[in-house]
């Protein structure tokens, strides 16, 4: 969920950066000051990251209670309870667990519409709305239909988040802070995992739902004191409170400490509009024609269109309304699609997702106290899930350090090599000493149980950097005329990849036993790494332009 400064390129020599380079502010204040509203509006946004980990992973907790291997689903047919409690078959459980990710799409598609409407800010304060809803649900859910109901509401509210919180991530920060802060949604996920996990381990699952009922409506109350995106206020013609908004994100500073950044965010997005109409050969009016306010304070100079923009807007408005049907924009699409610097990016993406999501934790994550009791570990289990949420929190701040400094090819293969060697030694040892002592009951076999547990953790580390790569590819790897539409392919391909990784995971583990569902994913892992070694190219340092070349050329990794 990571969003990066873009630049727009289009095929008629127009090329503008997005947002543009800000004009540098006479510095009138600390750096410290000039930073930390940034800091805080994105710490509030990544709130809504802490809801999103919850959504997708309090199935965890509650699989672990109600799932019964010896269940039928015959008996459980309207969801009754024995003694009290909620059960569920095997069927039950893998629809369960994996039914967040089949539901995010379905968010998905009308996210992206409902942001340019309401507003990146009040979009994700209305999204905590059903956040909150699922928890109670989960709460205090009296049958396994309700369950059901609640991680439906939840899975769909995941793709409702994406769209509004990666837009606000990539328009109120300064270009030299966004990789870092929109960076900071991995480790808030890690975070969320993390407080879910601790409290499944203080309390019951229900208890747990109850108490995190709470982080929706305090993400709401927060996200309430900071401010809209700049550039979206803009583009409603509200520039005064664009104004007041950058004033607020660059330290709290007086009007005339902003009024550069502001021209230049007024005057992209009118080039954006000027070139939107090339492209649809359409006549529309521009903003600042409509709006006195916002066209007395385009600058006069220095960020005006080029000559050639504006011969090529002249003669746009020449033009008739283009009356192209829309077949044959779809077709038109397609055909960009297929073209190499967007087909093969979309390859790579959609190849490192599904490697990822068959690669082992996206599969074991909702069964994840199941399969840790398996290995019969020196502490609880649940505890061990909160070792296992811990580690991979360091993952992620491990991610934000190394990759500017090693390169994306560096950090994914050497955590895909990771992921691999632990996952080959966690199924080793599961048939070397965990099967012998299930089937004689000697429990001399159970030596070094410390072991898996470490493994374990250096999976979760590696995991999470494996993981965020291919969604760095996502935010900078394609060109922009396809950008939105091959970025959603990528994204959607990594939701329907978890799916099915989460769905079929208790029928591999019936098919290969536990030790062959490990080596499996080692062999998927090792795949992976041959794949990305010879596939990734390095991009990172390199601007957006230079990307879209590398893929569109023969030359396929960095030597």
């Amino acid at each position: 969920m990571m969003w990066y400064c873009q630049h727009i390129h289009v095929d008629m020599t127009v090329e503008l950066e997005a947002p543009p380079a800000w004009k540098k502010q006479p510095r009138t204040i600390s750096r410290f000051r000039e930073v930390l509203p940034q800091v805080l509006a994105m710490s509030a946004a990544n709130l809504v990251v802490v809801n999103l980990t919850v959504a997708l992973f309090v199935s965890t907790l509650v699989i672990a209670e109600v799932y019964d291997p010896n269940a039928n689903s015959t008996d459980y047919e309207s969801n009754s309870t024995v003694e009290g409690d909620l059960r569920m078959d095997a069927t039950q459980a893998s629809w369960f667990g994996s039914l967040p990710f089949f539901c995010q799409p379905v968010g998905s598609i009308a996210s992206g519409i409902i942001v340019q409407i309401l507003g990146r800010k009040r979009s994700l304060a209305l999204i905590n709305i059903p956040y909150f809803l699922g928890c109670i649900l989960v709460g205090t859910a009296p049958s396994v239909t309700v369950l059901f109901v609640a991680n439906v509401l939840m899975g769909t509210t995941v793709g409702f988040t994406e769209a509004p919180i990666n837009s606000y991530f990539g328009e109120i920060c300064q270009p030299e802070l966004r990789s870092i802060l929109a960076g900071s949604a991995a480790i808030f996920y890690q975070v969320g995992m993390f407080v879910l996990f601790v409290l499944g381990g203080l309390t019951d699952w229900r208890t747990t739902a109850l108490i995190l009922s709470a982080m929706p409506l305090i993400t709401i109350l927060v996200l309430w004191r900071v401010p809209e995106s700049p550039i979206w206020l803009i583009a409603q013609g509200r520039i005064k409170d664009a104004e007041a908004a950058l004033c607020w994100l660059r330290g709290w500073v007086e009007p005339s400490a902003v009024q550069d950044e502001l021209e230049a965010l007024i005057q992209y997005y009118e080039n954006i509009v000027a070139l939107s109409n090339q492209e649809n050969g359409e006549v529309k009016k521009r903003p600042s024609d409509a709006s006195p306010e916002l066209a007395g304070l385009l600058p006069s100079n220095g960020l005006q269109m080029s000559a050639d923009e504006k011969k090529m807007s002249e003669q746009t408005s020449d033009r008739p309304k283009s009356s192209r049907s829309t077949g044959s924009k779809v077709l038109e699409m397609g055909k960009l699609i297929l073209q190499p610097e967007s087909l093969r990016p979309l390859i790579l993406t959609f190849l490192a997702f599904t490697f990822y999501g068959f690669g082992g934790m996206p599969s074991i994550r909702p069964f994840l106290v199941m399969v840790l009791d398996e290995f019969c570990l020196p502490i609880e289990t649940k505890w061990a899930t909160v070792v296992v949420a811990a580690t991979g929190f360091l993952g992620s701040v491990a991610l934000i350090s190394l990759v500017s400094k090693l390169g994306k090819r560096m950090v994914v293969l050497t955590s895909t090599a990771a992921c691999t060697a632990c996952c080959l030694l966690l199924g080793l040892y599961h048939f070397l000493s965990i099967l012998p002592a299930t089937r004689t009951g000697d429990q001399s076999y159970l030596v070094a149980t410390w072991l898996p547990l470490l493994l374990f953790a250096i999976f979760s580390f590696a995991n999470i950097i494996q993981g965020q790569v291919p969604w760095l590819l996502v935010a900078e790897a394609f060109p922009f005329r396809t950008r939105g539409v091959v970025g959603g392919m990528a994204a959607a391909s990594f939701y329907i990849m978890s799916f099915l990784a989460a769905k079929t995971f208790l029928s591999m583990d019936n098919a290969l036993q536990l030790y062959g569902s490990f080596w499996f994913f080692g062999a998927i892992n090792g795949v992976c790494f041959v794949y990305l070694y010879f596939q990734l190219p390095e991009t990172e340092g390199k601007s957006l332009e230079e990307i879209e070349r590398l893929f569109a050329g023969k030359k396929r990794r960095s030597k």
